[in-house]
């Protein structure tokens, strides 16, 4: 079978499944089958391919109908031009995170130069925030996260990206990954993408995020905000005086989240940056 033909069947099989993007994940999966870029599936659109190839594709293609994210079925997600591993033990990166990571490193430039920073990545996951953020920062990085699974797949895309020198991985639930450390007043930031989708948006979410994704990373309780209290109250801990702690939100979260860091006294009002759809996604709270 040719490779075009492939595709558009693969394609029309897609669509009959509601997956959203039929003909982008057909390509997708095609390309990283053959360990090609998808511009190879155009230019040899006429290309007669192999019966196991073709068979590989379609328990694929099987899946992806089945609503298995195309990152879990690759073992890859792209996140600010940087190649993760990812498996159904961590979330997936999205787009939104990078408001967080730039967020961060804005306030790391504008401070002392040359000069090594000391942060917490909490609730790492597959460590995008943390290896984003290594790689363009001269830091120290204590990343956390609750689940051992998601820690082996952090520790993994540090040591691809050659940052596992400034990152070190720590399990347990929020700031008791720290016990006996003595990290109390040394930390210039903490950085968290923590869960945040409600309980009852969490039954609405798409079935690729619901049923593949892990539950852990997004149901943030009733509210959506039940981590948040612990982050504030432990940033005020172990922050520096003039330290940094910077949370990624959910929609329409900001001023919930603002009343609660006012109910602290060492911070001053915080910030709200919006991401590039125009949605408050980043609170940055500087520490007195």
């Amino acid at each position: 079978m040719k490779i075009k033909e492939l595709v558009f069947r693969a394609a029309d099989y897609l669509a009959k499944h509601n997956i959203s993007s039929p003909r982008l994940d057909a390509e997708v999966l095609l390309s990283y089958l053959l360990k090609k870029e998808r511009i190879f599936l155009y230019l040899n659109w006429d290309s007669v391919l192999q019966k196991d190839t073709i068979d590989i594709f379609r328990k694929l293609v099987l899946k992806r109908s089945k609503h298995v994210p195309i990152a879990y079925l690759t073992g890859h997600k792209e996140f600010m031009s940087i190649d993760f591993e990812v498996n159904e033990k961590v979330l997936i990166p999205r787009p939104e995170t990078e408001a967080l990571i730039e967020a961060t490193l804005s306030r790391m430039l504008s401070g002392q130069p040359n000069r090594e920073w000391t942060a917490i990545d909490m609730g790492t996951g597959c460590g995008n925030i943390a290896v984003a953020i290594a790689k363009s920062q001269n830091v120290r990085i204590y990343a956390s996260d609750i689940s051992e699974d998601a820690l082996s797949v952090s520790k993994k895309n540090a040591k691809k990206n050659k940052v596992e020198k400034s990152i070190r991985f720590l399990c347990g639930d929020l700031f008791k990954a720290f016990n006996g450390l003595n990290l109390s007043g040394k930390i210039d930031f903490i950085v968290s993408n923590p869960p945040y989708v409600s309980s009852a948006d969490f039954e609405e979410l798409p079935a690729d995020v619901k049923q593949y994704e892990p539950g852990i990373a997004l149901d943030g309780g009733v509210s959506g905000i039940d981590f948040y209290p612990e982050l504030i109250k432990g940033a005020e801990e172990f922050l520096k005086p003039h330290g940094f702690l910077i949370m990624e939100i959910g929609y329409g979260q900001a001023e919930e989240i603002k009343k609660l860091v006012s109910l602290r006294k060492s911070f001053l009002e915080p910030e709200i940056v919006m991401d590039y759809g125009r949605i408050e996604r980043v609170v940055i709270c500087a520490k007195i």
